[in-house]
């Protein structure tokens, strides 16, 4: 019988209320629960023993990574080890480890002078190496990195997303799994990159279990931004490097009706900005008169909603300003609506830096619904404006009597049957008074 036949029993089984016949297969076969976790967690590892009885009774143990011995941690319900990370009992007779270390990674046995039962706690483990112009970052359980052993988990799936929980764009990354139990990508890194995140996310059987981010640093690199306009964002700027730390933010000079405006300047780290349509560019952060030496570089770009209105007849802008002189070709916009009544009409005209994407319809048919202009680079959602009918209705009396004027269409039928019943009812109620000999009108 192979390992995938353990499987298939072990799930056979977990499917039947025979939970003795169930634990007497697992320490047959030798096959194990895993718990995944990332470095730092808090875990409580579960007793796999069904009924497991009084904690009194049980006893915990470990393996050695390096010996394959056993040694005790818990005996009787008392820790009796002290182990480089903090244990002790839980609930349910549980083992609790607190702040995982790499060598948490272990086999763990409970027993309770009758069953044992072990279960294998996985860490996952995010690394990088550089090839090169090319960037490969590795994400894998414990030392399953590579092609040294082969993955003994069924049913599980390491995924790449972006910091936005989206996949990534296949066009510009390339993926590589030599196992289940071992995955990597591979990019060209570009200045923009620098401070994004990517995250390896660990599934099992269509369960996500848990996942682990890994954020890029590139020397002189750019951190890129996409705010709203109207919404306060926060640049940091390291001062470590730089004896005193005192630094000087330097921003662009935005335009105000064709009139430049002072740079934003500051003397503080953080740079607070309340972001306006015409501040989208680069600020630099540099030593306090020192202009030659840049600590940090941070673009920004800003989008901006905006509606008009004839009679019933509505008009949504939403527009992209970008940093630099041109928008990047794998910059987009588009819209979503959740009225599904709508006939939406989109485009996306280019104008030097800006990216303009208007949507036109009837305001009667975007009332109450949310309609979300929402901007992508290399298919990861960067920023996104909702708009809502509600918006503009006030200051639209068209608007508000065209509302009026569907509603009362729409309910002219039902109108209609009522007073068809109540007319019927009336004339049967004045038929009966007639033969009564009571008058009538």
């Amino acid at each position: 019988m192979n390992h995938e036949d353990y499987y298939t029993i072990e799930r056979k089984m977990c499917s039947l209320p025979l939970l003795g016949l169930y634990t007497f297969i697992r320490m047959t076969y030798g096959l194990q629960t895993a718990v995944f976790a990332v470095l730092g967690d808090s875990v409580d590892l579960p007793c796999p023993i069904p009924s497991v009885g009084p904690c009194s009774e049980v006893n915990w143990k470990v393996s050695d990574s390096y010996l394959g011995f056993y040694k005790e941690v818990v005996r009787a319900g008392l820790v009796t080890a002290d182990l480089p990370h903090t244990v002790r009992m839980g609930a349910g007779c549980s083992l609790h480890i607190d702040r995982l270390e790499q060598d948490s990674a272990r086999t763990y046995v409970c027993s309770n002078g009758r069953f044992n039962a072990s279960l294998s706690l996985e860490i996952l483990t995010i690394t990088s190496e550089k090839k090169g112009e090319m960037m490969e970052i590795h994400c894998y359980l414990n030392d399953f990195k590579g092609y040294v052993r082969s993955c003994p988990h069924q049913g599980i799936l390491l995924e790449w997303l972006s910091e936005a929980n989206t996949a990534l764009n296949k066009e510009r990354f390339s993926f590589k799994s030599p196992s289940k139990c071992f995955s990597k990508i591979i990019f060209k890194p570009r200045p923009i990159d620098h401070r994004r995140t990517w995250r390896c996310q660990l599934r099992e059987n269509d369960t996500v279990k848990t996942s682990l981010g890994y954020t890029l640093n590139i020397t002189d690199g750019i951190q890129e931004v996409f705010a709203l306009v109207g919404e306060s964002v926060s640049f940091s700027c390291d001062t470590s490097s730089i004896a005193g730390g005192l630094v000087q933010w330097v921003g662009p000079q935005p335009t105000l009706d064709g009139v430049r405006l002072p740079a934003v300047t500051s003397n503080k780290p953080d740079l607070s900005l309340a972001v306006s349509q015409g501040q989208a560019g680069d600020y630099q952060c540099s030593p306090h008169g020192d202009k030659t030496k840049v600590l940090a570089t941070v673009r920004l770009h800003t989008l901006h909603v905006s509606a008009e209105q004839e009679g019933s007849n509505l008009t949504l802008s939403c527009v992209l300003t970008c940093a630099l002189e041109k928008c990047d070709q794998d910059v987009t916009l588009g819209w979503t609506t959740a009225s599904r009544s709508s006939r939406l009409r989109g485009g996306n005209p280019m104008t030097q830096n800006t990216i303009t994407s208007r949507l036109s319809t009837e305001a009667v048919q975007l009332t109450g619904a949310p309609t979300v202009c929402s901007v992508h680079k290399d298919g990861v959602l960067m920023a996104s404006e909702t708009w809502r009918s509600a918006n503009t209705a006030a200051a639209s009396p068209a608007a508000a009597w065209a509302a009026a004027r569907a509603a009362a269409w729409a309910a002219l039928p039902l109108g209609l049957l009522l007073c068809a019943a109540v007319g019927g009812g009336l004339y049967f109620h004045s038929k009966k008074k007639t033969e009564k000999g009571e008058s009538s009108f």
